[in-house]
This record gives C-alpha cells, structure tokens and sequence, in this order.
C-alpha cells in the first residue's frame, strides 16, 4: 500500500503542517525610540517569511543579530536568533534551528515580556517535534501559559492547536471541539480550519471515515479564500487520502494535485514536499510508476536540499517501495533497509512489509518471513488498511513456501480486516463505490486458495463478499427510516474545476450471500445461478442449482486473451467486402453506421469455450429453462445469450438467461405482486441538447416507431406516450413515478471516463430546469414505482462497470427501486429493435415472464433474420440482413 502522509507533528520533520500557522512573535516589552531600525528589521524578514521567501527572511534577521551584537542589544539579539530558528525550521534544517532557538529561549526569559517567552517555546517545540514528545509537549504548556498572561488570544489559540497536535493516542476530541468554538466566535478561521483538519485527521486514524470526511470539508471551507493556504493545501491531501481508501483514486488525484499546485506557490517546504510524496504515491497506487517516480524524485530532491534526515528517510523508502515494484528491486530494498530502523511505530508495519516484499523477490523467503511477522506486530500501531496489507504480503509468503493452510489462514484474516473497514466507509454511494475494486486481488487470492484446499463453498462465498457490495448497500439503505437519511449529499467540492457529485446516502452495510442465500434464491427464481470471478489469469466459476447441488470449474484465460474476446464480441465487424461500397444500417444512435453483411465470427464460440463449455454439464437439460448470470469484472459487458456452443445453437436457443450484479441482489429487487397496468413509453424527442464538440443527435423515426407499436399492446388509456416535442425532461420527471413500466427509445449518451456525465437524451422547453439530460444523479432522485424500465439506446447498460458490475445509468435505475432494467451493451441496429421489442411487450402482457419474453422475441427475431425476413432499404436496393448478434443479442 502506498505511504500515508499524517500525524504530521509526531512525524518529527514529516509533521510539520503547522508551520505556516505558528503566531508572528508579538511585541513584547515596551519599545524604545532606538527600536524603530529593529522594528523595520523584524517586519521585513516575518513578510518575506510569509511569502516563503526564506532567503529574504534569513538576511534581514542576520541583519538584525548582527546590529543588535554590535550596539550591543542582548533583547534584539535573542529575538534574531528566535527569527533564524524560525527560518532553519522552515528549511527543515532541525540540527541548525534547535541550538539557535534554546538560546533564544533562554535570553528572553530573562530579557523578553511574555509573549516573547510563549513565541520562543512555541517554536522551539516545533523543531523538536517528535524526536523529543515529552519536551515539545511542556514547552507549548509553557507557551500557552505565557501568551495567557499577555493576554494574546490569537496565538494562545495557536499554541492550543500545536498542543492537541502533540497529544497522542489521547482523546482529545472535547478540547478540538471546544477550540473550534472559540476560535470560530473569533473569527479566526486559520485557528478553526486547522482544528478541524486535525479532527478530521484523528478520526480517519481511529477508522471513523465519515465523520472524518464531515470534518475536513467542513477546514477546506474555513480555509478557503486565501486564510491560510498552506494548511488548505495540507487538508486537500487528507482529503486526498481519504478518497484514495475509498477507491476513488481519480478524484484523490485531483485533491493532491491541487495541493501541491498550492504548495508550490505558497508552501513550506515540509507542505511541498508532502504534496510530492502523497501526488507520488496516488499514481503508484494507479499503477502509473513513471510519473510516480518522477514526483518521489522531485520530493526527494527537495528534501535534501533540506537536509532533514527524517523526511530523507522516509522519502527514500516510499521511492524504494516503488523502485521494487519496478524491478529494480536490490536497490529499492536498499533505500527501504536504511529507513526501518529511523521509522515510528506507525509506519512499522507498512516499512517491514515493503522489506518483506523486496526479499521475497529476491528469494530470500527465510529473510521474508521474518520480516513480515515483524511488520504485523506492530499492527496495532497503523490502519486496517495498512495492516491488511501486511497480512496479505504474508499469505503471499506462506503460499510460495508451500504452507496452503498458513496462507488462506492469513487471507481469512484480511477478509475480516476489509470487511470491518467496509462497515466504516462514509456513509455516501459514490465514496463506497470504488472500494471493492481496491482489492480484488485479495478476493482473488483468497479464492483460489479456498479453491486449492477444496473449499467450493467458501470460495463461493468470498467471492460474494467482492461483488456489488456498494449497490446492495445502497438498496439496503432503502429500508432506513428517511430521518435518519438525506436523499443526496454533496461531496467531492474542493479544488478548482472538481464539481460536487450529487450521491444518495447509503447508511446500511448489506450482508454479503452465503451459500444457503444462493441455493434459496436458485430455488424461488427457479432458476440456476452461473456465478463468475476473474481474477489474475484464472476465470472461477460456480452453479447453484434450484436442489441445491453445487459444482465448479476454474479456466486459465490470460487478462489480455480475455479483453480481446471481449472486445471483438462488442465491436461491430468489418463489412464483407462485397458490400462494402453499399450504405451501412444507421445505429440508434446514428453515431455508427453499422455493416449489414458480416464475416461469420468465430468469438461467439470462443467466448463459449471460456465461459459456458467448463461447467455445461451442470446446467439444466431441458431446453427453455432459466439460467442467472451473475458476472464480474469485464464479463459485466457480455451478451450470454450469444455465446455459441459446438452444435452451433446460440445460447439463447437452449436457455432463457438474465443477469443480476450479485446473488443478494434479489433480496432487494422482488418483481411487483401484479402486473403493470400503467406505461410512460418516451421516444424520439425534439430540441435535444447540443454537446460541446460533437456532432448534433440526430433525430430517431424508428424509435417513434416502436413505441407506436408498443402502445398499442396496452388497454386504451393505460399508456402514455411522450414522443418529439412532448418528450422534455420536465414532462418526463413529471410523469415517471406511479408507472408500472418507463421505456425510453432515445440517445443514450455514456462517458467512458466521467460516468456520472451519462444521460439519456431528452427534449428541452426553454426553462432553465429542462437540460434534456437525464443523468444517474436526477434517476436516483425519483421516486420509481416501475416494475420494469427499458433502455431502448445505444449502450445503455455501457460504460465502464463499477465494482458493482453495473455500469452507470442501469444502475441508476437499479438504485431508485426499479427491480428489472433492460438495457443494451452495445450500438443497437434501429430496424431489428423496431421489431424485437413489441415482441418482448407482446410475450410479457401475454403471460410470461420479463426473462422468457425477452428470449421469446430475441428468437422469434433470430428466426426471421435466418429466414431472410428482416431487410433494408440500401443505396443497391434492398438488402436481407443477416442472423450475426449485432442485430439481436445487445439487449
């Protein structure tokens, strides 16, 4: 795991945020007529200091000593060597800085007012920090004392704030509380923001995540507008921190870079060389080594200029660390080796691990497991997160050395320590979303040894842990009493262009399936669930059949074979080149022109070979009956009923398949007790929005089409359609709850990189409310009484897939309460959807299940396509389109 830049006074020269903060030495005893040159002196140097133009800062407090030396001005002298520690304390240069601030010290105790004595032990603490604890901790009770008896609020209250810095381990959440008040009712927002940041701090430390979130927005907004940008830009890397444990590492990323970018201009060199390493360590954590060792070798360079031995130290390890994982792993165990023994208890745990690591690739496994029993003893020192980390470099360990029982033993471990720290996640969808990713390879690892000793059961079952977690929290959340919730929370609003998200509450922590879960589900659904895990290389698969038999495969498919299956099964063949003069079939989208003959595909059978053929023999024999896909990973974006088996039969020609993003899913997705008796169905809408770059969205007949035929399935009065100039946002919102089915046949537009961007394309009526984009924000909203939704757009179910398996706005829906979603994986054809959907409105009203209507007309459609009945109209006439899933299988 990457290195944590916090607990930044203990941390000696790594905690050090409180610089920038410290009180300006006031004026102490009565100045005299011969003081004003001084005076000027003192002014000068503490605004370059300001500035962080040391250079500056340094020659006019010299100045100062040696004027005062050479009059002589013994008050004068010891306040100029007061400002030259200040300034080699800013320069991380301790071995300088203490010396020069004990003497200060001490000629101003008997020379200085108060005031001059509490400016002397505050910064004197500071350059101690945490190579001396108990002394740094007397000297600011001694400061605090002295600026009360100068009766100087201001830096009392700064000294107060180093003080609770100093206190470890202690509860100090009473006197944060009661210094935030007091500073507040003061108006002293840099005091207020730093007591917060630190709050934040200590309850991340303590594994209280969503208290802590609470409280470091809560110092970015006492911060903001220039108050105090160092300590700004050192809340936006815990910020950064935060939202790096929770796997949104692209917004973590953006805090980190923000604070930096304030660092580098009005920074300290302890804040810029923390933005550094914490900028490094996200793209190391990315898996982005170059540009993570570009900014550890920037930070290092910084650091020894300085000349503080701790933070060289502790840089040289974090780049050691990375150096490993590069491959250049004897002389990142180097770098990592000369940091163990200068580490804090703190970081022990995370050091050894590195350690342990870098001799296990080495193959000095004796060595390895040494060290990494020493790194889990100090456990109890650091975070769930680091200590799990830890705990899995030691399965790893075991594993290599052949002791299978050791390692799963570990894994189990790690298990409990991720599920505790999921019950701990801020209590936002958008902040638990990303978690799960963050350790898939542990899931992985735990499952294949569980696999190894024969533990299908458990296998089964961790798997289950590592899936969808986040949505079933989300949908378990529905069941909170709306007190205790709020519908959306604003999070992520902090650096310059890093727009808040709109995110649902999700206060409940969902228990994962078991197996008796699964085999109950399989039983009501009556169905068999095919439940899949891809790991590193290995694809796991299981089969829970209605009776409750159990059985498993595991296939060896490498991450690259599996993504170029993947890729050539949803991608659009070439044309045939007989036909490649001839127009193409106009997607729904009318961004694609799809071909309307194509080459015969072998990926349809290959992707059978690696995903069905392993475990055919456990599935049902009786031809139409139901199978549950339960996906993971990139198999999220696979249309089963494609897949061809050697017979050539697709297999949707021998079974009727759904999907689902976990088995506990349908704990909280029932199907409504009766049929939908009312239809909101939208189509082709008028006035679209425009969008920046891109071509305009074209109008959809087809769609009007459908929807046409669709409506007339349904009692009179039953459906209402909102088609063209009918069809805005406002109209729709309006509209949507109370419906038993909502079907939208327009643009759904996914961004790939920015998946909260997505929206399906609706009408704009000129009021500012009526974007035209129905985003996943403004679904979560509704209120959604629906049984069904339909996504009759391209993409729809596309983008990239969350942890949940579940991409964003089938999501979206998903979450407001909807518990079936039909929705495409890819750029449909507008003339075979204008068919197969009546067909599956026609089977469902009918009698059948939304599962076999939707087989019934994916067949019905694949019997007219290989009966030559389904053409186009061409620039060469008209053309038979021809059976290849493109035209069926995307929904």
């Amino acid at each position: 795991m990457s290195t944590r830049a916090r607990r930044r006074w203990l941390a000696a020269a790594l905690l050090l945020a409180a610089i920038a903060s410290q009180p300006r030495t006031p004026a102490a005893a009565p100045q005299t007529s011969g003081d004003e040159a001084y005076v000027a002196l003192e002014d000068a140097a503490r605004a370059a200091r300001a500035r962080h133009e040391l250079d500056a800062a340094q020659a006019a407090y010299q100045r100062m000593l040696d004027r005062a030396i050479g009059e002589p001005n013994a008050l004068w002298q010891a306040r100029g060597r007061l400002g030259l520690g200040r300034v080699a304390t800013d320069r991380l240069q301790y071995a300088q800085a203490v010396p020069l601030l004990r003497q200060a010290l001490a000629d101003l105790e008997r020379l200085g007012g108060p005031s001059d004595v509490g400016a002397a032990c505050a910064a004197l603490s500071i350059a101690l920090g945490g190579s001396s604890p108990d002394e740094s901790r007397a000297l600011l009770a001694r400061a605090i004392d002295a600026f009360d008896r100068a009766h100087d609020a201001p830096a009392k209250r700064h000294a107060q704030l180093l003080q609770i810095r100093a206190t470890p381990g202690a509860d100090v959440e009473t006197s944060l509380a009661a210094l935030v008040a007091d500073a507040r009712a003061a108006g002293d927002h840099a005091v207020e923001g730093g007591a917060l940041h630190l709050w934040g701090d200590r309850l991340f430390n303590r594994g209280e995540l969503d208290r802590s979130l609470q409280m470091l927005d809560a110092a970015a907004a006492a911060l903001a507008g220039d108050v105090d940008p160092d300590e700004l830009g050192t809340t936006y890397n815990s910020l950064g921190r935060l939202y790096r444990v929770h796997g949104q590492l692209t917004v973590a990323l953006r805090y980190q870079r923000a604070a930096l970018a304030i660092h580098e201009r009005h920074g300290t060199d302890y804040a810029h060389i923390q933005s550094l390493n914490a900028v490094a360590a996200t793209y190391q954590v990315l898996g982005d080594f170059p540009r993570a060792r570009v900014y550890f070798e920037r930070a290092l360079a910084r650091a020894t200029r300085g000349g503080a031995p701790t933070i060289v130290a502790f840089l040289r390890a974090s780049y050691g660390d990375l150096l490993v994982r590069m491959g250049e792993v004897a002389r990142g165990r180097a770098l990592l080796a000369q940091a163990l023994d200068a580490a804090l208890p703190y970081y022990r745990t995370i050091r050894g691990r590195q350690l342990a690591e870098a001799d296990a690739r080495l193959g000095d496994w004796a060595k390895a497991s040494q060290e990494i029993d020493e790194a889990i003893a100090h456990c109890g020192d650091t975070t769930r997160v680091d200590c799990a980390g830890a705990r899995i470099a030691r399965a790893r360990i075991a594993l290599a050395r052949g002791d299978l029982a050791a390692a799963a033993a570990e894994q189990q471990a790690v298990l409990g320590l991720i599920e505790a720290q999921h019950a701990s996640l801020v209590t936002s969808d958008f902040m638990k979303q990303g978690f799960a990713d963050l350790w898939v390879p542990t899931y992985s690892l735990a499952i294949d040894l569980q696999l190894r000793q024969g533990d299908v059961r458990g296998a089964l079952e961790t798997a289950e842990l590592g899936r969808s977690r986040a949505l079933l929290d989300l949908l378990a959340s529905r069941d909170v009493p709306v007190s205790a919730r709020t519908d959306t929370v604003a999070i992520a609003a902090g650096p310059a262009g890093l727009a808040p998200v709109a995110s649902r509450r999700s206060v409940a922590v969902a228990r994962a399936a078991r197996v008796d879960d699964l085999v109950a589900t399989a039983a009501r659904l009556r169905s068999t669930l095919v439940i899949y895990w891809v790991g590193d290389g290995r694809i796991a698969v299981w089969t829970v059949a209605p009776d409750g038999d159990i059985h498993h495969a595991v296939t060896a498919v490498s991450p690259a074979r599996l993504s170029a299956l993947i890729r050539a099964a949803t991608t659009a063949p070439q044309p045939v080149a007989a036909t490649a003069g001839a127009s193409g079939l106009v997607s729904r989208s009318g961004a694609q022109t799809l071909p309307i003959v194509t080459p015969a595909r072998p990926v349809w059978r290959q992707l059978y070979d690696v995903l069905v053929q392993p475990v055919a023999r456990y599935l049902p024999a009786a031809s139409g009956s139901r199978i549950t896909i339960v996906p993971h990973g990139p198999l999220a974006g696979v249309p089963f009923a494609a897949l061809r088996d050697p017979s050539g039969r697709y297999l949707v020609e021998r079974y009727a398949t759904h999907v689902a993003p976990a088995g506990a899913f349908f704990d909280y997705s029932a199907p409504r007790a009766s049929r939908p008796v009312s239809a909101l169905l939208v189509a082709n809408p008028a006035d679209m929005p425009r969008i920046a770059g891109e071509a305009p969205l074209v109008r959809l007949p087809g769609a009007a089409a459908e929807v046409r035929a669709i409506a007339k399935l349904w009692p009179a009065g039953e459906a209402t359609v909102l088609a063209g100039a009918d069809a805005t946002e406002l109209r729709v919102l309006a509209a949507a709850p109370h419906q038993g089915v909502v079907h939208f046949a327009t643009h759904a537009i996914v961004r790939d990189t920015n998946p909260s961007a997505s929206f399906l394309a609706l009408g704009r009526a000129g009021d500012a409310r009526d974007a035209g984009e129905l985003t996943p924000a403004k679904i979560e909203q509704l209120s959604l009484d629906a049984d069904l939704v339909v996504l009759s757009a391209c993409r729809s179910a596309g983008g990239p897939p969350t942890g949940d398996g579940i991409a964003a706005l089938a999501r979206a829906f998903i979450s407001s309460g909807v518990p079936s979603v039909i929705a495409t994986v890819w750029d449909v054809a507008d003339a075979p959807t204008t068919r197969l959907l009546p067909a599956f409105y026609r089977a469902w009203l009918g009698g059948a299940d939304k599962t076999s209507a939707l087989r019934t007309a994916q067949l019905q459609l694949l019997a007219d396509l290989r009966a030559g009945r389904v053409t186009v109209q061409t620039k060469l006439g008209t053309v038979v389109l021809p059976e290849d899933p493109m035209f069926w299988a995307g929904f």
